[in-house]
């Protein structure tokens, strides 16, 4: 079942069960092009009646042009090299914490509160990696949908050899 699918259900569960205020909205933009990569950004935002706000959720799709097909992340990262991605993507929520106010005034209450958790939800950009996370997942509301961002630097010897820039 691909998108087109989902979309369909996600649709058809929306006119079932919508109360009449409650309203979706869905966007699809293109994140960046990096050589036959082109990473697609599917964004929704929920709102229901009488929530304080809507709800969003984004994914990524990483599209392979000459092959005609999304790429996933194991698809990019050199086989067996899954656990340094992970460790790649750690470095990069400890950055992004660094620079968190609300992790800083209490980094082990936050840390209980808001763990690392890993994602395969990323894009291929001209920088690096971004990898996106819901609402609620690694920070409260208020931090939006966090996005780490992992540097190519960081990734040689992980991301398959094509993927990196040529320097």
């Amino acid at each position: 079942r691909g998108p087109s699918a989902r979309l369909t259900e996600s649709t058809q569960s929306f006119w079932a069960t919508a109360r009449p205020r409650d309203a979706t909205y869905f966007k699809a933009s293109v994140k960046d092009t990096v050589g036959d990569v082109v990473s697609i950004e599917l964004h929704t935002e929920q709102f229901l009646t009488g929530a304080a706000h809507g709800i969003p959720a984004t994914q990524y799709l990483n599209w392979e042009r000459g092959r005609g097909r999304v790429m996933s992340l194991e698809d990019a990262l050199i086989p067996g090299r899954h656990a340094q991605y992970v460790a790649a993507l750690q470095r990069a929520h400890a950055k992004w914490l660094e620079q968190n106010p609300d992790a800083r005034r209490d980094p082990a209450a936050y840390g209980k509160m808001w763990p690392f958790q890993e994602s395969d939800n990323f894009a291929l950009t001209r920088d690096g990696i971004v990898v996106k996370y819901d609402a609620y997942s690694i920070a409260p509301y208020s931090h939006g949908e966090p996005e780490l961002h992992i540097p190519y630097a960081d990734l040689r010897g992980i991301l398959k050899p094509e993927l990196l820039p040529q320097s």
